[in-house]
């Protein structure tokens, strides 16, 4: 039996629990997935998408982009996805909660906050 926990809707910031904070844990800045997306969006669409949130600095990021657009593999066109970077998790948490379904040209995105390591 397993016991699903929106980790965002915690009384406690989740890296409390952590000797260090989790982001130094994880190996990469908070995050949050994307989905939904025009394949048309591109990175400033995103950018706009979540302006006057805290993005995290690009050289802590993983390929050195606070906005990664993910691509299919076999052909390298957008999936739909990406990933958005935070500067905290509390910051990431609240861009869910207040971003949720909101649309960017005439689609609305799903937003998850992201702790997989890939």
């Amino acid at each position: 039996r397993h016991v699903r926990l929106n980790i965002c809707e915690l009384p406690v910031p989740l890296h409390l629990f952590f000797r260090k904070p989790f982001s130094s844990v994880a190996g990469w800045p908070p995050r949050v997935r994307l989905r939904g997306l025009p394949f048309s969006a591109n990175e400033e669409d995103i950018r706009s998408f979540f302006a006057g949130y805290c993005l995290a600095d690009e050289g802590a990021c993983p390929h050195s982009q606070a906005v990664e657009i993910c691509r299919r593999s076999s052909d390298g066109l957008p999936s739909g996805h990406a990933l958005v970077y935070f500067q905290s998790w509390d910051e990431a948490c609240r861009a869910r909660a207040e971003r949720q379904r909101a649309y960017i040209g005439s689609r609305w995105i799903e937003i998850y906050v992201d702790w997989s390591p890939e």
